[in-house]
């Protein structure tokens, strides 16, 4: 909801009825996944979320800005790079760096590596690159709706209603920022034509006799 919200205001992107009932849903339906009844919640926990949900909206802003200036390969790669300039120097001051001691170590971390790293991020660079970054936003939101699937099938996960009603609720603002989606809120917006089918037009009744 913030890269809409910022995004409205920085790239002049609209907020039409399909994207308004998107966010909507967004919001119930994380909400109804991440099941916050009876959850205790830290203050500086939600602190440090809403910090990194500033960030995102900072960095979907600028990559769409940038989109038409630096090809999101490029892109993906100077984040990357930028990336392992920050932590690997971290972990070297903090004494938590240190290579897998085992196989299974090292493919975990090459999975985690291209599958949930460098894949993700390139895929994301070239969506922004061809939609709104409010609309790749409200897409992204389907990344909790994948968690629990995964979780479920690959874990033993029990699925509850709150759980269904919620990936409902996503997979819902997901469809609303398809091509779909798009062209049935613009149909809306749209003012229809008043004039029956016999009645001229105001250009052709005040257009010239011919001499």
């Amino acid at each position: 909801m913030l890269v809409a919200v910022v995004a409205t205001g920085v790239l002049d992107e609209s907020v039409t009825v399909p994207k308004a009932l998107a966010l909507g849903c967004t919001v119930s339906g994380v909400g109804l996944i991440a099941g916050l009844d009876g959850l205790a919640l830290s203050v500086f926990g939600v602190a440090l979320v809403g910090l990194a949900s500033i960030g995102y909206a900072t960095y979907a802003i600028g990559t769409r800005a940038m989109a038409g200036h630096v090809p999101p390969l490029v892109h993906s790669g100077y984040v990357l790079l930028g990336a392992a300039a920050t932590i690997v120097p971290y972990g070297l001051l903090e004494g938590t760096l240190s290579l897998p001691a085992t196989g299974t170590a090292w493919g975990l971390i090459g999975g985690i590596t291209l599958v949930a790293t460098v894949v993700p991020l390139l895929a994301f660079n070239e969506g922004l690159a061809r939609i709104e970054a409010s609309s790749a936003s409200i897409v992204s939101t389907a990344e909790p709706l994948t968690t629990v699937v995964l979780g479920t099938v690959l874990l033993g996960e029990v699925l509850t209603p709150s759980v269904l009603l919620g990936g409902a609720a996503i997979l819902l603002d997901v469809s609303l920022t398809t091509p779909l989606g798009r062209t049935l809120g613009r149909a809306r917006s749209r003012p229809t034509d008043r004039s029956s089918p016999g009645t001229e037009s105001e250009s052709e009744t005040e257009r010239p006799a011919d001499t």
